[in-house]
């Protein structure tokens, strides 16, 4: 399926409260080696079917996947369960200043997948960053629904992704997403900035 893997992680100088993990000069920090060779490992080119096949794949009906904005899961269930959720400890004060969307299997009580924008940025104009969707509700087309949800909202929307993740790339070429430029660190990776407008 082509939603297989679908995280992306922004880009170069973005704030993503404890998730930077390069260098000033956009080479990877040691950890951020370590981070970025376990992403590789989940990608649609270099996983194998063996591997594919060890991921317990939850699949969902859609009357108990409900979609909600931030705000109202950061209000309802409060910050430290969206971090236990997403196994990400985020900078309380740069998750606040985010839009976003976040869908939830109210059968077992847990996060599928969100989607945060940064609506603040002159540069890039509603920035996914990012989108994701957790490994174990893939295959679903949630990413897919995200994305359509959050294109119905804004007259445009724009994301960073990785050039070696070609399913997520391949989704966003399918679903309206244009590159605009291309983008390489120091080390020889890369990354692509796409923009989709959304006006009728």
């Amino acid at each position: 399926m082509v939603d297989r893997y679908l995280m992306h992680h922004g880009i170069k100088g973005q704030k993503w409260g404890v998730r930077r993990y390069q260098n000033e000069d956009g080479t990877y920090t040691e950890l951020g080696k370590k981070i970025r060779k376990a992403q590789q490992l989940h990608s649609e080119d270099r996983i194998s079917n063996e591997e594919s096949e060890k991921i317990d794949h939850i699949k969902v009906s859609a009357k108990n996947l409900k979609i909600y904005n931030l705000d109202s899961v950061l209000c309802d269930k409060g910050q430290k369960w969206f971090n236990d959720q997403t196994k990400t400890e985020w900078d309380t004060k740069w998750l606040k200043s985010k839009e976003g969307i976040v869908a939830i299997d109210e059968g077992r009580k847990r996060v599928a997948g969100y989607i945060l924008i940064n609506t603040k940025s002159e540069k890039y104009k509603n920035l996914i960053t990012p989108l994701e969707v957790m490994p174990e509700y893939r295959r679903n087309g949630l990413g897919t629904k995200l994305l359509n949800e959050v294109n119905d909202k804004y007259d445009s929307t724009s994301l960073g992704v990785w050039m070696d993740n070609k399913a997520a790339v391949n989704l966003y070429r399918k679903m309206g997403y244009e590159k605009v430029k291309d983008n390489f660190y120091s080390d020889g990776s890369g990354w692509y900035y796409m923009k989709k407008d959304n006006k009728k």
